[in-house]
């Protein structure tokens, strides 16, 4: 039960700004599936489009951010670069994830390359690595070598360079931290909140997913699973040195051990880009796309991120794009509001992580670009010596969606990838600010929703979890957001909002709401009001008139906000 534990999350502790929501106990262990009709498949068919909800105020709609079947998607809001292209022969700054003494460097030709070769051994360089495409070389200076100054003023002088960044996988996030105390953890339902039916076997058949990542290793829930290898695990090594990108396998495509995967008849491809230690750098990062696209991946998985922008990175994800793949990355584990790369490029799909509540997770990176989140707390997966383990943070948001768009793909052989990214952005669920937002970006995933989106005669109006807005002053009113979300497949004709907030009533109209539109307003609460003991009570009711709505589970909200003790 999807919304039952959002019910739960909204009524435990939620703080924001001064704001929070009353407690009302923990959720239970088990959720039910999302929707009553999660595990029925429609025919493939035509993308349902999705279009404003005409003249109604107060009305949003998540149309997704990513284009439709154009091979190159429109580019996101262009992130800060931590380093100018210089085209001056000056050294460039050291900066948070730089990698010390390392550079990559773009030539014209290949004759440029070698006159480079020729030059920098006598000055105490070296090239740690070379990439044809884009002639990209990876230096490296050794001790007593010259400055990066010196070496420009001998070499070629080269048509890109940056420096090189450090590529980690996102820190796990501390469990223990105050503001996660109570926030419900997903387990072994994970599947089932996301709306995937209890047989989804053949998800993901005909399908290669690459992960990038620390390599796959052995595990009992994987012994069905294909997995193919560029690069094999290390000789001897402990099976917690390939922990990481293990699980991300698990939470993918596993059949075994009491675990299922979103895709379990995908076939994996693991491309190791970082070493024992978990560390890896954007050369490497950038030339483990290239490899996946060029060996058939279709979608590629990157639970990875770097601080650090590279000119070479940001090309082979254009080349990805370009070649139809659908690019996946964790948004970061930081709090913070930027995205890590390469979630931060135009192209790629940026996930962020939420509690089965529905709510972002306050250590999930958030920001302009930010495409959705997706359960990333406490997530059953793959752990050491074959045993199972709870995983948290943006890693695990990234492999489910990676994991939906590849059963989006094998449903529909001919859609493209870059497609399929999209369709789960139009057919998320609505969460944080009414409308996409740079908390949660197109809002929640919901799997059941987007393989169900051809499926006729489905009416349901969800009530979303109210959004409070941040005061400013101590004397402003608390203004709150109340609206629901049409999560059917029709249009609803006419949909009634019936609204209490303490002794206030209120009914709202709103006719023709578009398939995934939200529709509401907000809300002013004196502080008078909210500084009561019990707060203020809110009770919020969607009534699809004339139709039966299909789950009906969803259509009443019941909480309160009071104001946080100063």
């Amino acid at each position: 039960m999807r919304y039952f534990l959002m019910l739960i999350g909204v009524a435990a502790l939620i703080a924001f700004d001064l704001w929070i929501l009353k407690q009302a106990g923990e959720a239970p262990p088990v959720p039910a599936p999302s929707t009553p009709w999660g595990g029925l498949i429609a025919a493939s068919g035509g993308v349902v489009a999705v279009r404003s909800g005409g003249a109604v105020v107060g009305s949003s709609e998540a149309t997704g951010r990513l284009g439709l079947a154009t091979g190159v998607l429109p580019a996101k809001a262009a992130a800060p670069a931590p380093v100018a292209e210089r085209a001056d022969r000056k050294a460039v700054v050291q900066l948070p994830d730089a990698i010390a003494g390392e550079y990559i460097f773009g030539f014209h030709d290949r004759n440029d390359i070698e006159a480079f070769e020729r030059a920098a051994r006598p000055l105490g360089w070296e090239v740690a690595g070379r990439l044809d495409f884009a002639n990209a070389v990876r230096v490296r200076r050794s001790g007593g070598g010259s400055s990066l100054e010196e070496l420009l003023s001998a070499i070629p002088t080269p048509v890109e360079q940056s420096p090189n960044f450090y590529v980690r996988n996102p820190a796990p996030p501390p469990t223990d931290r105050e503001d996660l105390s109570g926030r419900p953890g997903f387990g072994r339902a994970v599947l089932e909140w996301l709306g995937v039916p209890a047989d989804n076997r053949e998800w993901g058949s005909g399908v290669m997913v690459a992960i990038l990542d620390t390599p796959v290793g052995p595990h009992p829930a994987l012994e069905e699973t294909i997995i193919n290898r560029l690069g094999e695990p290390g000789g001897g090594a402990d099976d917690r040195t390939f922990l990481h990108g293990t699980a991300v396998a698990c939470l993918i495509a596993a059949s075994g051990r009491g675990i299922r995967g979103v895709a379990p008849s995908a076939t994996i491809l693991s491309v190791p880009v970082l070493d024992e230690s978990g560390r890896g750098d954007a050369f490497t990062l950038a030339e483990g796309i290239i490899r996946a696209v060029q060996a058939g991946a279709r979608v590629v998985n990157m639970s990875v991120g770097t601080h650090g922008d590279t000119w070479l990175l940001r090309r082979a994800v254009e080349y990805a794009v370009r070649n139809g793949v659908a690019l996946v990355a964790a948004a970061g584990n930081d709090g913070e509001e930027r995205l890590l790369y390469p979630a931060a490029y135009a192209g790629v799909m940026a996930v962020g992580a939420a509690d089965a509540a529905g709510r972002r997770l306050p250590f999930s990176n958030r920001g302009q670009g930010l495409s959705m989140v997706a359960p990333g707390w406490r997530v059953l997966t793959a752990g050491s010596q074959g045993e199972l383990a709870e995983m948290s943070g943006t890693s695990a948001s990234c492999a489910l969606t990676s994991g939906a768009i590849a059963a989006l793909l094998s449903r529909n052989p001919s859609m493209d990838a870059s497609e399929a990214a999209a369709i789960l952005e139009r057919y998320c669920d609505d969460t944080c600010r009414m409308g996409p937002d740079e908390e949660t970006g197109c809002g929640t995933i919901n799997i059941g929703r987007a393989m169900n989106r051809d499926l006729a005669g489905v009416y349901d109006a969800a009530v979303c979890v109210p959004y409070l807005w941040p005061r400013r002053a101590p004397e402003d009113d608390v203004v709150v957001t109340l609206y629901a979300q049409n999560r059917g497949t029709e249009v609803i004709p006419h949909l009634l909002m019936k609204i209490m907030i303490g002794a206030r009533e209120e009914s709202l109209d709103y006719y023709d709401v578009k398939v995934g539109a939200s529709v509401g307003r907000d809300f002013h609460i004196a502080v008078s009001e909210a500084r009561r003991p019990d707060g203020v009570p809110i009770v919020v009711e969607a009534v699809i008139d004339g139709q039966s709505d299909v789950q009906p589970s969803d259509n009443v909200l019941r909480t309160a906000v009071r104001l946080r003790p100063e």
